[in-house]
């Protein structure tokens, strides 16, 4: 799957699986003994795989809104922004919660939340995203504060199908701001 056509590379370990971007654009998740780089595309469905897959993870880079460059979205110090996440790539950081919701078609409980911090130039601590649920803050919140990096929250959030699933930026300070590169999203089906 193309990451908006960007040539980066990275692996990124999601419980006991792996997902591997290259400077081929694609990314491939290893899980269960199965390697999607090594798959002819729709060689692997839900019904084929059946109920031994119980874990997913959703990657979704981030981009300023209206902007084709992937990990761009910022949050200024005194923002409150939001990221769709699900099973897309390419999401804008938006002032707008409803336009960042993904609604969701079978019920999963998110365990984790990961976000990429590319830069941080806020003042003073007290950033954090917030994993929303149908509009309201959920009890997995990432602490950013000032720092860059992988950032990770864990916790366990039931989601039923048709609730609507999103990240919330909140900027703290007086000045500054911070770019996120992407979020991570994973749990159990």
């Amino acid at each position: 799957m193309p990451l908006g056509g960007q040539a980066t590379r990275g692996r990124t370990p999601v419980d006991d699986s792996t997902l591997e971007y290259g400077s081929d654009g694609k990314l491939n998740v290893k899980a269960l003994g199965i390697d999607t780089g090594q798959l002819a595309a729709g060689a692997v469905t839900a019904d084929k795989l059946g109920a031994s897959v119980a874990t997913f993870a959703w990657l979704a880079q981030a981009r300023a809104s209206g902007s084709a460059a992937e990990g761009t979205g910022s949050i200024g110090f005194a923002n409150t922004r939001y990221m769709q996440c699900g099973p897309t790539t390419g999401t804008a950081v938006t002032d707008t919660e409803a336009t960042a919701q993904t609604t969701l078609p079978a019920a999963l409980t998110v365990n984790r939340l990961a976000i990429s911090v590319a830069t941080n130039t806020l003042d003073a601590p007290g950033a954090v995203a917030t994993l929303r649920k149908n509009g309201a803050d959920t009890s997995i919140i990432v602490a950013i504060d000032q720092s860059t990096g992988q950032l990770v929250a864990t916790g366990s959030v039931s989601f039923a199908a048709g609730d609507v699933i999103g990240v919330e930026f909140t900027g703290a300070g007086t000045s500054g701001a911070m770019t996120v590169r992407n979020i991570l999203i994973s749990g159990a089906l």
